[in-house]
């Protein structure tokens, strides 16, 4: 017990343990981190509009870059459909519905509380029996769908197109006409009210299509970062390896990439992928793109920080625990009763306080689970040696 708990301990703080000696790709999970802190701050309301207007053109479809990236990188469209099913089953819906538990179990505190009502329960099991998710539980069916949705389009291209790049292309071009074809399809039946009993469902197609065009892009992102030769920096040194080791280059290609989503904040409304108000599907994957690839690139241009590369391995469990277990709540309080009360302006001081303690907060949560709870998260634990081992 005392090794794991030192083995997990050891994640926030050793970049050698967060990269499980070169089989994570550590900076993207920076990506994933620093992505997953921007969520919270979107969530936490305490931020003005047009701030909450900017995070909402990438902060999302970083994610579905990064499992773009990362099926590209296991090569899954050569894996069998069994294999990547049980896989997928695991990883994204074991938490699903072990989160949703949780969620629902929290509802019932809330009753006996006086502040939920049992109508207000039964909303949401409808809504997590029905794969639309309670709160922000949403996106991991909605990424479950979107991930094999472009694993069969892409087993499908490949077994038609021999040369894989125009086989990617081609799935990529595909996926995207369809999430075109998907938004506007969902807001024309929406209008017609002739759907109303259909049309959640509806809509967690409608978003995974969406998605799921990302997660393609991402894909074909992969393709492109493996095609570039790697430098041997043992030939480098003084300023020549100075600008190798961070990249100018890529921190500068990353800061025009995020310029554009900070240009076109005063001309676009808030894109909420949860509610499919996108405004335009090709203008959210335009955006999307060129933030999420900014975040990518500036990632890879800089050290592994291994806070942040902490958060991004465990993304998934401040996702899913940050509203819905009261984790961001109990941040504000603390927020309220110990930062405002310092030397300072009082908005300001709030907002840091509550965001930052509500982060603070999530690295107990993440250690409990990660040491006690781990099939929450689709792993499990095995004795060997007198040992327990993460497998």
């Amino acid at each position: 017990m005392l090794a794991r708990i030192k083995k997990e301990l050891r994640l926030l703080y050793s970049s050698k343990a967060q990269s499980n000696n070169g089989k994570r790709i550590t900076y993207l999970d920076m990506v994933r981190g620093i992505a997953i802190f921007l969520v919270v701050v979107g969530h936490s309301g305490l931020i003005d509009f047009s701030k909450n207007i900017w995070l909402s053109t990438f902060h999302l479809p970083a994610f579905f870059l990064v499992s773009g990236i990362l099926m590209q990188l296991k090569k899954e469209e050569e894996q069998p459909a069994g294999k990547i099913l049980r896989h997928k089953i695991k990883s994204i819906m074991l938490p699903y519905i072990w989160f949703s538990i949780g969620s629902l179990g929290v509802d019932l505190v809330q009753i006996l509380r006086g502040v939920f009502t049992w109508d207000m329960l039964k909303e949401h099991v409808i809504q997590t029996v029905t794969l639309q998710g309670y709160s922000v539980l949403w996106f991991l069916p909605v990424l479950l769908f979107a991930e094999l949705f472009v694993y069969a389009i892409l087993k499908l291209c490949r077994h038609f197109i021999k040369k894989k790049v125009i086989a990617v292309i081609v799935s990529v071009a595909t996926v995207l006409l369809m999430a075109v074809g998907a938004f506007y399809g969902y807001h024309a039946l929406a209008n017609t009210g002739l759907t109303a009993l259909w049309l959640a469902e509806l809509r967690v197609l409608t978003k995974s299509v969406i998605a799921a065009s990302l997660i393609g892009f991402g894909y074909l992102t992969g393709m492109l970062l493996q095609s570039i030769p790697k430098k041997d920096k043992k030939t480098k040194t003084g300023i020549v390896h100075w600008l190798s080791e961070f990249r100018i280059g890529g921190l500068l290609l990353g800061g025009c990439l995020f310029a554009i989503n900070i240009l076109v904040v005063p001309y676009i409304q808030l894109m909420d992928l949860n509610n499919v108000n996108i405004g335009n599907p090709l203008l959210y994957v335009g955006l999307g793109l060129t933030g999420g690839l900014g975040l990518l690139f500036i990632c890879k241009s800089i050290p592994n920080v291994p806070l942040i590369t902490f958060y991004g391995q465990n993304s998934l469990i401040v996702m899913c625990t940050h509203l819905n277990f009261y984790i961001m709540n109990t941040g504000m309080i603390i927020g309220r009763d110990v930062f405002v009360p310092l030397p300072g302006p009082d908005g300001l001081q709030f907002m840091v306080g509550s965001i930052v303690c509500t982060m603070l907060l999530e690295i107990p949560v993440i250690l409990f689970i990660r040491m006690f709870l781990p099939f929450i998260i689709g792993q499990k634990y095995k004795v060997s040696n007198g040992a327990d081992k993460k497998i």
